[in-house]
């Protein structure tokens, strides 16, 4: 069975004390079939994130979103120009009543998010060839494909990304992800990342963990306890 293994850069959590990397796996997963419940478990985490729109008016008042701005300047990023993730998902639920549908894993993945109000990712193992991903700084040489361009575009130096060798994964640590490593139908193996501030406390932690690992073994099958990772632990081998 192939390794898939997480490395945290040393310097990536120093400006943030208290940010934490959950990091786990899926395998052998069938992305192709509708899977009703999970459809379901979108549609009702959709709606109960809308309905908070008459209390907090914009995404960026949600009180677990909203510290999202202040971590991203602290890494040196905008999280007014590249939002994190969280927050334009947030921002969708607030403004159409109907979720965005891609492929089960995808779905699933969502629903946790916006249940959870934390940023959630995944890359497609398949395609990390040596099944080594980094969460590090951006350096000369490394390129970015996005979702709707057909070639790949260098990226400038300094900024904090997940990253398979010279290919970025996600830009701008937590705003958009690549084509490459994209979660798809025909997925099986995945790696999956979530980003936690100091916010969401111990028992809110502990509480999505178990959300999260109780719903990939119940939909995915064969998931990896979730790990989770800060300053002091930044490398993980993620299998059984």
């Amino acid at each position: 069975m192939r390794t898939m293994r997480l490395t945290i850069g040393s310097d990536i959590l120093a400006p943030n004390p208290g940010m934490r990397i959950l990091a786990t796996a899926v395998r052998g997963i069938d992305n192709r079939t509708a899977n009703p419940e999970i459809d379901a478990l979108l549609a009702e985490s959709w709606r109960a994130m809308g309905e908070l729109a008459a209390t907090y008016g914009s995404a960026q008042q949600h009180p677990l979103v909203a510290p999202w701005r202040d971590a991203l300047r602290a890494m040196g990023g905008n999280g007014k120009k590249f939002p994190c993730a969280i927050e334009s998902m947030v921002r969708r639920a607030f403004k159409s009543p109907e979720p965005v549908r891609l492929n089960p894993l995808t779905d699933f993945l969502h629903a946790m998010s916006l249940r959870h109000v934390v940023p959630l990712g995944a890359f497609d193992s398949a395609e990390t060839g040596d099944g080594q991903i980094d969460l590090r700084r951006t350096r000369d040489g490394d390129t970015f494909r996005a979702l709707d361009a057909d070639e790949a575009v260098p990226v400038e130096p300094g900024e904090v990304a997940y990253a398979w060798q010279e290919h970025v994964l996600t830009r701008h640590f937590v705003w958009r992800q690549a084509a490459r490593a994209l979660i798809e139908p025909r997925t099986t193996d995945a790696v999956i990342v979530v980003e936690l501030l100091p916010q969401l406390d111990e028992a809110a932690t502990e509480a999505f963990a178990g959300d999260l690992a109780e719903g990939l073994a119940k939909h995915f099958g064969d998931a990896a306890t979730p790990r989770i990772l800060g300053a002091d632990d930044t490398t993980v081998e993620l299998g059984r």
